[in-house]
């Protein structure tokens, strides 16, 4: 996937944007940002997500933005995120063991649930940590058929905080160098989320934001709301004064988010040890004057700014989109998350689309053209029987030819199921390669190629990066693949080329080279050698 959509509606401002790989670098291919306070003020109910959602869609449709498909951010009103403590265990395991958790859960809700859970870590005691979000059904299907009746269909939903704590991963300056508490504060919650060392460890949803500030201002001064919130970003009282001893208290209390934050992590983590070096404020309430310096005093560590945007490249960008990302930058976090979870194959990617939802896309995307393909097969049976019927004129030897031709038919469709499997299984097992090592792009983006390129017929055994001199750099660094290939058709040589040329025209990858071993067996060992564009 060359670019992704994430959409992220919150109380004050709804986000959407495209990200999109560029070699080994992203950039911003669009951004809008709309005001929910003025879609209000125009007589939408903004509680009401049909609504709600039809106007963001006209919106976005207005300026040609390419929403379907798109990643959609469910708040901490309508998600869950606890976490389970487990003995390491096969995924499969994992996945049976968490069946049954949810559907517990679901029961004692009385309610359906969509869920998706995450290995995020281990515990001082060898455990797993697992990261668990869950979302009534009910709930997010109001917004996910809000989309379809608009004309949007989603590709995915996700969990807010994970998406902000993705966002600073890898958008943010230092992820990857100790401890830092990420804070999205909107305007009536904070979505909070925890990376170590480039790795996100914890997330959870606070039900308190921006809003608490503007309700003391509002309060001290006998202000309207909507005058209270420019009084809260300008700094300034009616007449000008200095609105200090007001937004101090405020923001000190506000703050506190970022201590609560912390001794929550621990309990849930059952690390009594976790600290924190950093804290990074994002979101439409970080600009408010003395908030950052309230949660540096607050959390003990320095805290700072954190715009997703300021790295990019936002050169694809039209001028508009460019301008509201100059402007609504801090807001822009949980959207650039929630794309990411699209785009990476290391982002904490957690799908939280209904069940029915996702049964009907796995219809469509996979089990579809099972179908079509099974009825191919039996046409193609059908006309070749009939032919053989007519050729035949009651010849015993054409009957058993003819048997024989189903027999292989039928032998090559259970062949085909069975490299089907183990190409899911090999997918699958390429995933959990790119979730254990640390955010690297080269290496991300070759396992995702990988999993794209490598034909049934081949399998990997072994991935490791080389010390290969070259003539004109001693000191060059290889990815070496190794792996067999299924050779009973005796086709091992072409699917050789096969992969060679497909790995090589990968946008990523600088130069790919297979040397196969002998032809004559019926499996062939092969050695894929992998120099990534722009590495040493």
């Amino acid at each position: 996937m060359a670019s992704a959509v994430g959409i992220d509606v919150g109380r004050a401002s709804a986000t959407a944007v495209v990200l999109r790989k560029r070699g080994a670098s992203l950039a911003l291919e669009r951004l809008i940002h709309v005001d929910l306070d003025e879609v209000r003020s125009g007589g939408v109910n903004a509680d009401d997500p049909a609504q709600l959602v039809r106007a963001l869609v006209a919106r976005l449709s207005g300026r040609k933005f390419p929403a379907s498909g798109a990643n959609l951010g469910v708040s901490g009103k309508d998600a869950i995120i606890r976490y389970a403590h487990l003995p390491p265990m096969p995924k499969w395991r994992l996945a049976l063991v968490m069946g049954y958790d949810i559907a517990d859960t679901a029961e004692k809700t009385g309610a359906p649930l969509s869920a998706d859970f995450r290995v995020v870590g281990a515990g001082d005691d060898g455990t797993s940590i697992v990261l668990v979000a869950m979302a009534k059904d009910e709930r997010v299907t109001e917004w996910v058929k809000a989309f379809v009746a608009s004309g949007v269909e989603l590709g995915s939903a996700s969990p807010r905080p994970t998406a902000s704590g993705d966002a600073f991963r890898f958008l943010g300056e230092g992820a990857s160098d100790g401890t830092t508490l990420v804070l999205d504060i909107g305007r009536s919650s904070t979505e909070a989320a925890i990376v170590k060392d480039g790795s996100l460890i914890f997330a959870r949803s606070i039900a308190q934001g921006g809003d608490a500030i503007t309700d003391r201002i509002a309060k001290k001064l006998n202000v309207d709301k909507e005058e209270a919130e420019r009084l809260k970003i300008e700094g300034r009282g009616p007449s000008g004064e200095s609105l200090e001893s007001v937004l101090g208290p405020a923001c000190e209390q506000l703050a506190s988010v970022a201590r609560a934050t912390l001794d929550y992590a621990k309990n849930q983590l059952k690390n009594p040890r976790l600290s924190i070096d950093k804290v990074v404020v994002t979101g439409g309430a970080a600009r408010t004057p003395g908030l950052v310096e309230a949660v540096s005093r607050a959390s003990g560590v320095p805290a700072s700014l954190f715009d997703p945007l300021a790295g990019l490249d936002t050169s694809p960008a039209p001028d508009r989109d460019k301008k509201e990302a100059t402007e609504r930058g801090l807001e822009a976090a949980a959207a650039c998350g929630l794309a990411l979870a699209r785009l990476l194959p290391n982002a904490v990617s957690l799908d939280l689309l209904p069940n029915a939802w996702k049964a009907r896309r796995t219809w469509r995307e996979r089990t579809i053209w099972l179908y079509a393909a099974a009825a191919a097969v039996a046409l193609y049976i059908v006309i070749a029987g009939s032919f053989s019927f007519l050729r035949s004129s009651g010849e015993k030897t054409r009957s058993v030819a003819l048997s024989q031709a189903n027999g292989q038919v039928k032998a090559r469709l259970d062949a085909k199921e069975q490299l089907a499997l183990e190409n899911a299984n090999r997918a699958k097992n390429l995933a959990a390669l790119a979730a254990r090592v640390k955010p690297g792009y080269h290496l991300a983006s070759l396992l995702a190629t990988l999993a794209r390129e490598i034909p049934p017929k081949a399998s990997i055994n072994e991935l490791n990066l080389e010390k290969i001199p070259t003539a004109d750099n001693p000191d060059a660094y290889f990815f070496t693949i190794k792996g067999t290939i299924d050779n009973k058709e005796k086709d091992a040589g072409n699917v050789c080329k096969d992969i060679q040329a497909n790995m090589s025209r990968d946008p990523d990858i600088a130069e790919a080279k297979v040397n196969p071993g002998s032809f004559d067996g019926p499996q062939v060992e092969f050695k894929l050698t992998v120099k990534p564009k722009g590495a040493n």
